[in-house]
């Protein structure tokens, strides 16, 4: 369901806590549902400029009772500023018209950004003169990598990137800069959660991103370490076209089918990524990819996967007696793998749909540490980490 993966964008394009990670296969308590939704289109940590005015843009829509008025911005315990959100966002509130303060939950405020300052912390104004902690931006990332980010970009600079038409295909948006940009944020927040989970990032030596669309995730890889043996599939031909024919030779693309096998040895992939795929199969598939998985993944390597949860549930209404009973729901009735396929995955039904993996962590909404991520990898989807099972 494309529906949250493209809604937190700024008006022409989409960029792309909860609990703490499971560490040494426990489980930290899981958060209640968190009745915001939110994106920040704008600036990516590598595009926001210190000593200079920076944009920032995106939308943030209270779903309970209080609705939203503004954001208050800190650095250093002192406030900077605060900003009204009340910029229309009319595709919001065509694709939500049942929520109220959708067709203005925009925000759109330039900042001057201080050499001098610590993290930007953003607070939530609401209507009732409340306040809540909403996210921070994290500075001290930004100045600690700079250099890695411009080495970053001038390797993605280097790199062809797909039209429009090709874009909408997987993202819902046609903007090719917004696409260019999400690409270095993505990586940045895969390696967070990664990190969290204790796990030798620069030991995966190669990574399969399944269901890998024009490749935007494996161009991201690619521009943090080059020397990876990075695998792409997908079952749409045109895009794994485009992607063989433009794309570094070094990353190899495959165009697959809705079943498996995969076209790859036994105990060769140290990690396979599932960026919102599992999201529209139905539950048979998933098992046997699962299996499948289990075949090609060395022993202890890992799964990276997005699974819609109690977020999206409450959020569309429909399954929610289905989802409470027993873990998941799923909406059938359209082709496999499209947008019109949603299924809905519970904590406790991921750890027994994954039979042979290790739940190692797990990111209610994709937050990290109870903390609201910047630029999120799946739109406010539940991030998971298993490992298989010696």
């Amino acid at each position: 369901m494309r529906v949250l993966k493209s809604l937190f964008s700024n008006r022409l394009a989409h960029s792309s806590e909860g609990a703490s990670p499971a560490r040494e296969g426990s489980l930290y308590n899981v958060p209640e549902y968190d009745p915001i939704l939110y994106g920040l289109a704008s600036p990516q940590y590598h595009r926001l400029k210190l000593g200079e005015n920076n944009l920032f843009s995106g939308c943030v829509l209270a779903l309970g009772n209080k609705s939203v008025r503004g954001l208050a911005v800190f650095s250093n315990g002192k406030l900077i500023g605060t900003f009204p959100v009340d910029s229309p966002r009319e595709d919001i509130a065509a694709t939500f018209p049942h929520l109220a303060g959708a067709k203005r939950c925009g925000f759109d405020f330039e900042l001057l950004v201080e050499p001098a300052y610590g993290d930007l912390i953003f607070d939530i104004i609401f209507d009732d003169g409340s306040r809540e902690f909403f996210f921070k931006y994290d500075l001290s990332l930004l100045k600690l990598m700079s250099g890695k980010f411009a080495a970053m970009q001038h390797t993605i600079d280097g790199i062809k990137l797909p039209d429009g038409d090709l874009i909408f295909m997987t993202q819902g948006h046609r903007d090719v800069n917004a696409y260019a940009n999400s690409i270095i944020p993505f990586i940045v927040n895969v390696r967070r959660y990664l990190e969290h989970c204790g796990i030798d990032i620069e030991g995966l030596r190669t990574i399969l991103d399944f269901g890998c669309g024009s490749g935007r995730a494996l161009v991201g890889w690619y521009a943090d370490d080059p020397g990876r043996k990075l695998l792409g599939c997908d079952i749409n031909d045109e895009l794994v076209s485009w992607a063989k024919k433009n794309l570094p030779k070094a990353i190899t693309f495959d165009r697959t089918f809705m079943e498996p096998p995969l076209p790859y040895a036994g105990s060769s992939v140290d990690m396979v990524e599932l960026i919102s795929v599992f999201t529209h199969l139905l539950l048979d598939t998933q098992k046997r990819w699962i299996r499948e998985f289990q075949r090609i993944l060395k022993p202890g390597g890992y799964l990276l996967v997005t699974l819609q949860g109690e977020a999206y549930v409450r959020l569309f209404g429909s399954g929610s007696e289905d989802f409470k009973r027993s873990g998941y729901f799923e909406n059938s009735g359209a082709t496999e793998g499209s947008n019109g396929i949603g299924t809905y995955h519970a904590l406790g039904f991921v750890k027994n749909l994954f039979d042979g993996f290790e739940v190692i962590g797990y990111f209610s909404e994709g937050k990290i540490r109870g903390e609201r991520v910047l630029f999120q990898i799946a739109s406010q989807q539940d991030v998971y980490l298993l490992r298989l099972r010696d």
